[in-house]
C-alpha cells in the first residue's frame, strides 16, 4: 500500500468521523428541543384557563373603550359640523369646545382659528363695503355695475337721480329694463364684447338733458361685466352757453354805442366841430352813449358782486315800508320824463329779514322796469301781504304787458322783451333782482296779460 493510498484512507476516516460528530450534535439538539417543547406544553396546559380569561377580559375592555371613544368622537364631530354649517350662514361668532381627544382637539383648535380669521376678514369686508357705499352715495357722478348677464348688481343714488329712476329695488334687473335707452345699452354691450373703455355723450330729448357715459369692462380675461359711470352735463353745457351768450351780449351792447361814438367823432373831425349846433348835438349824444355804457358796466359789476357775496350778505330785520318809499322817491328824482302814478300800500308793521341796500336796489329796478312799459296816465302800485313766516310783495302795473313766450326769459341777462327799443335799459335789471332775491332765500315770479299789465311778486322770509 503506497503512501498515497494511506493518505486517502486517513482522509476518509477523518471525514467519517466529522460526519458522525455532526450527526450526533444534530440528534442532541433535536432531543433537547423536544424536551423543551414538552416542558413548555405542560406549563401552557396548566395556565391556559387563566390566559383565556384574561384574554377575553382584555378584548371586552378594548371594545368597550373603543365604543365610548367613538361616541365621544362622533359627538365632537357633530358639534364641529353644526358649527361649520352655521358659519356658512355668516354666523362667524361660532366656537367649538376643545375636547380631550388629541385628534379632535387639533381639529377643533384649527376650526376656532379659522372662525376667528373669517370673522376678522368679514368685519374688514363689511367696513370696506360700508365705506364704498358711503363714497358711492355721496358721488355726484352716477355709477352702475352690470354682471356678465347684463343684470344690475350695484347702482348709486346719483345714477338713480340722473337717469330719473323711481324704483328702489334694482337687484337682478336687466340694464334694458332699467334705462330703456338703446344708446346706453349699446355702449355697455360694445364695451363688454370689445374689452375696451368706451365714452359717449348721449342726449335725452324728452328730458332736454345731456349725459356723458363711460363704459369700462370688468375682469381681465372673460367678460365679467361692465362698470358704467354717468355724468349729467346739462348744467355745464347751459353754463357754457350762458357764458357765450353773455360775452356776445356784452359785445353787442358795447358795440352799438362805441360805433356811434366813433362815427360822431370822425364827423366832428371832418369839420362838423365848427358848426356849433351839430357839434353840441353830437357831444350830447356821445355823453348819453358813454352814460349808457357806464350804467351797463356798473350793473355788470353789481351782478358780479351779488353772485360773489351771496353767501356773505348781511341780513337784519327791517321795516319794509320806508325802503319802498325811498325807492319811489329815487325813481321820481332820477326820471327826466313824466311817470305813471306811483303808490305804495304797505303796512308800517311789516318786517323782512333782508339787506337794506340790496332790497332798495330790487325795488328801484322793478319800479323803473314797470315805468318803462306803462303810459304816463297809468299806475304802478306796490303792495305787501304779511303771512306766517314770509312777506309777499307785489309790484303791479297796467302797462303794455308781456307776451307769454317772453315770460320764462325775463330774468335772464341782457334779455329784452322789446328789442327794437334799445334805449330802454341794458337787460340786466331783472337779472340783478333775481340774484338778490335768491341771496335772501326768497322767490321772485312774474305774471302778465298782454295789453293789461304785469305783476312781479317777491316772497321774502321774515326771519
Amino acid at each position: 500500500m503506497s503512501w498515497q493510498t494511506e493518505i486517502q484512507i486517513r482522509e476518509l476516516f477523518k471525514f467519517n468521523g466529522l460526519f458522525l460528530l455532526t450527526l450526533s450534535g444534530i440528534l442532541l439538539i433535536v432531543v433537547l428541543t423536544f424536551l423543551l417543547i414538552n416542558s413548555f406544553y405542560n406549563f401552557l396546559t396548566e395556565a391556559s384557563v387563566r390566559v383565556c380569561v384574561l384574554l377575553i377580559f382584555a378584548t371586552g375592555m378594548y371594545f368597550f373603550i373603543n365604543i365610548i371613544s367613538s361616541k365621544l368622537m362622533s359627538k365632537s364631530i357633530k358639534i364641529l359640523t353644526n358649527s361649520i354649517d352655521r358659519i356658512s350662514f355668516r354666523e362667524f361668532d361660532q366656537r367649538v369646545p376643545i375636547p380631550k381627544n388629541l385628534a379632535i382637539k387639533d381639529l377643533a383648535e384649527s376650526f376656532n382659528r379659522m372662525a376667528e380669521t373669517f370673522s376678522s376678514v368679514f368685519e374688514e369686508l363689511s367696513s370696506e363695503r360700508n365705506t364704498l357705499s358711503v363714497i358711492l352715495d355721496t358721488m355726484a357722478d352716477g355709477v352702475i355695475v352690470i354682471n356678465e348677464n347684463d343684470e344690475v348688481t350695484l347702482i348709486n343714488q346719483a345714477a338713480k337721480t340722473i337717469l330719473n329712476l323711481s324704483a328702489d329695488d334694482f337687484e337682478k334687473m336687466r340694464l334694458a329694463e332699467l334705462v330703456r335707452d338703446h344708446e346706453i345699452i349699446q355702449l355697455a354691450t360694445r364695451s363688454k364684447i370689445t374689452r375696451t373703455i368706451l365714452q359717449s355723450e348721449i342726449e335725452i330729448p324728452d328730458q332736454r338733458r345731456l349725459l356723458s357715459l363711460i363704459a369700462t369692462p370688468i375682469g381681465h380675461s372673460a367678460p365679467d361685466g361692465v362698470l358704467l359711470t354717468v355724468q349729467d352735463l346739462t348744467h355745464i353745457r347751459q353754463t357754457e352757453t350762458s357764458r357765450r351768450e353773455f360775452v356776445s351780449n356784452v359785445s353787442h351792447e358795447l358795440r352799438s354805442p362805441i360805433t356811434s361814438i366813433q362815427v360822431m367823432v370822425e364827423t366832428l373831425r371832418e369839420g362838423a366841430i365848427n358848426e356849433s349846433d351839430i357839434a353840441n348835438d353830437f357831444l350830447t349824444r356821445i355823453d348819453q352813449d358813454i352814460s349808457r355804457m357806464t350804467h351797463m358796466v356798473d350793473e355788470l359789476l353789481d351782478l358780479a358782486r351779488i353772485e360773489g357775496d351771496q353767501q356773505f350778505m348781511v341780513k337784519t330785520p327791517l321795516h319794509l315800508s320806508p325802503i319802498v318809499q325811498d325807492a319811489i322817491s329815487f325813481v321820481k328824482n332820477k326820471s327826466d320824463s313824466s311817470l305813471p302814478k306811483l303808490t305804495s300800500d304797505i303796512s308800517e308793521e311789516i318786517l323782512v329779514n333782508a339787506n337794506g341796500e340790496k332790497i332798495f336796489q330790487v325795488f328801484v329796478n322793478l319800479i323803473e322796469n314797470a315805468c318803462r312799459f306803462t303810459q304816463s296816465d297809468g299806475f304802478v302800485e306796490i303792495k305787501a301781504l304779511n303771512e306766517s313766516d314770509n312777506v309777499q310783495i307785489s309790484v303791479v302795473d297796467n302797462g303794455i304787458g308781456i307776451a307769454d313766450e317772453h315770460l320764462p326769459h325775463v330774468f335772464e341777462r341782457f334779455y329784452k322783451v322789446d328789442k327794437s327799443r334799445s334805449d330802454f335799459g341794458t337787460g340786466l335789471g331783472l337779472a340783478i333782482v333775481k340774484h338778490i332775491i335768491n341771496a335772501h332765500d326768497g322767490e321772485v315770479n312774474v305774471s302778465s296779460v298782454q295789453g293789461e299789465g304785469s305783476s312781479f311778486t317777491i316772497v321774502l322770509p321774515t326771519e
